[in-house]
């Protein structure tokens, strides 16, 4: 969905955050999170998902979760998703959300890697022409994220 009303809240958060040659000023996660607040307001409902909270490094991660779970009020209309490794820093401080846990299932990556070689060759992004070759590498893959699970927070439900 767009609304006009949006554009211009994103247009004065840009001047306001531009030095006179043009180039963007940093601005804090904190105004970014209130941006966001601000424009869902035009919305019914605004969906945030964001994956790979683990690959945050230690040092940020505490702050930027605190950041996102902000995002939730009770009476808000920000639902979000958060995916992720388990990690029990993010367990914890998502404690009160909805979780869910899933695990890769070799069938399925080994479908899903086929498909993408055969994909890729038939666009010529990808010239094997050794089957054993499209093997090895869909077998390099599949044995990489053995036994890789996650772990999924979300206050959409």
């Amino acid at each position: 969905m767009q609304d006009k009303r949006c554009f211009a809240k994103l247009t004065k958060f840009t001047q306001e955050h531009s030095n006179n040659d043009g180039t963007l000023r940093n601005y804090t996660p904190k105004e970014l999170c209130d941006l966001i607040r601000e424009i869902s307001t035009y919305f019914q409902t605004t969906m945030i998902v964001v994956d790979g909270l683990d690959e945050i490094t230690n040092d940020h991660r505490a702050e930027v979760l605190s950041l996102l779970t902000s995002l939730n009020t009770p009476k808000g209309s920000i639902k979000t998703l958060f995916a992720s490794r388990k990690e029990i820093d993010i367990a914890i401080e998502l404690q009160d959300y909805v979780q869910m846990f899933f695990a890769a299932r070799s069938s399925d990556l080994r479908l899903y890697i086929a498909c993408e070689i055969e994909r890729s060759t038939i666009q010529k992004e990808l010239r094997i022409r050794d089957p054993s070759l499209k093997y090895q590498i869909m077998q390099t893959f599949v044995d990489g994220a053995e036994g890789m699970y996650g772990q999924v927070h979300t206050s959409l439900l």
